[in-house]
C-alpha cells in the first residue's frame, strides 16, 4: 500500500493544483490507455508529475467522442478546462509523493 497523501482537487486548494497542472500543460499529452463501462482513460506524464483522466461516464457522451489508440493529443492547457471536458482527474506528484483527485460530472 502506498503512503502517498490523496488530497481531494476542492475550490479551496484548486488554485495551487491548477499551479500544479499548468507548469507541465505545453508539454503534456494524453494517450488512450483503456475503456470500461462507458469510459474512456487517458494518461499522461511530465517530470515527476503525471495526470489520469477520464472521459465519459454513460453511452451519450462516449458515443460523439472520437478515440485513437497509441496517438497521443495535446492536454488541455488549464486546470478548468481539464474539468470541463474530462469527469475524474488525478494529478500525481512523485517528488512531493502526493496525489490530487477530483470525481465530477
Amino acid at each position: 500500500m502506498s503512503d502517498r497523501k490523496q488530497i481531494a482537487i476542492t475550490k479551496d486548494n484548486f488554485d495551487e493544483v491548477a499551479k500544479i497542472y499548468e507548469s507541465i500543460s505545453e508539454k503534456l499529452t494524453l494517450s488512450f490507455t483503456s475503456y470500461y463501462k462507458y469510459s474512456f482513460s487517458f494518461i499522461g506524464q511530465v517530470g515527476d508529475i503525471s495526470v489520469y483522466a477520464s472521459y465519459g461516464g454513460d453511452s451519450d457522451d462516449i458515443y460523439k467522442f472520437y478515440v485513437e489508440s497509441n496517438k497521443p493529443e495535446p492536454a488541455p492547457k488549464t486546470l478548468k478546462e481539464l474539468f470541463e471536458e474530462y469527469f475524474y482527474i488525478c494529478i500525481t506528484d512523485t517528488d512531493k509523493n502526493i496525489e490530487y483527485t477530483s470525481y465530477h460530472y
